[in-house]
């Protein structure tokens, strides 16, 4: 079933949840973003990203650097963040089908095979609105970057809430 997306609301969300403990989002999204030089680590430090936005969106957990750098779902995460390149490196379509694999790992604990079934399956139902998402969540982390980076640092975390928040509204 498809959920209407509400990115005017979930952008507003993500700015205020952000700006109420910016620095510590700003030196999670560094550190994140520095872990992003080695491939291994990186889609495990991205899905513990996304499970810090998560526990800080529902309970108010604050973001800990330390939290990145867990890693106990190393292999299913590096498996579902090569199946999403190989699947961008198709065509934008292909990359876009398997836009809910890595989120499926991190929320779910799902094998990587099978999120990206259930991506796909999603996705496929849901063409049009995970192609707006995907866009808006890509524009968004984006515009920050315009600026030598750092504007990245505060934009990253804003298009992560929204992704959050888009997961949670069309899991349910």
């Amino acid at each position: 079933m498809a959920v209407e997306n509400q990115f005017g609301d979930w952008g507003k969300a993500g700015w205020e949840n952000v700006k109420k403990d910016l620095v510590p989002w700003v030196l999670v999204t560094l550190v994140m973003g520095l872990a992003g030089i080695c491939f291994i680590i990186l889609p495990q430090v991205f899905g513990n990203y996304l499970k810090m936005v998560r526990e800080y969106k529902n309970n108010g957990t604050k973001p800990e650097i330390g939290k990145l750098f867990v890693f106990d779902n190393l292999v299913n995460y590096l498996i579902g963040y090569i199946l999403v390149g190989i699947g961008s490196m198709l065509c934008v379509v292909p990359g876009l089908m398997l836009f809910w694999t890595l989120p499926l790992i991190a929320f779910k604990g799902m094998a990587p095979v099978d999120a990206a079934k259930a991506s796909f399956a999603y996705a496929k139902a849901n063409l049009v609105p995970t192609l707006i998402l995907a866009i808006v969540i890509g524009f968004v982390a984006g515009v920050g970057n315009i600026a030598c980076g750092l504007g990245g640092l505060v934009t990253t975390p804003v298009a992560m809430f929204m992704l959050v928040s888009a997961y949670e509204a069309h899991e349910s």
